[in-house]
């Protein structure tokens, strides 16, 4: 499950699909990725002064996994 609207969608070929669309997303993901990030436990969140989050989760393999890249609550 990969969480990026709010809507209900969850699949990732769904986000990358409408972030094709879009000029802006690569920048958005580059904010995050360079912007402010903190650990807690196995998450780790990164957010820019503006847009959107990114956050990374461990999973049971202890490998990271991208689940959410997404602004607002």
């Amino acid at each position: 499950e990969f969480i990026w609207s709010f809507g209900g969608d969850a699949l990732p070929d769904q986000a990358i699909s409408e972030w094709a669309r879009d000029p802006a997303f690569l920048k958005s993901l580059r904010t995050a990725v360079t912007g402010t990030c903190k650990a807690e436990k196995d998450t780790l969140t990164c957010k820019g002064k503006k847009g959107p989050r990114l956050v990374l989760e461990r999973g049971k393999d202890r490998c990271w996994q991208w689940t959410a890249f997404v602004d607002g609550d």
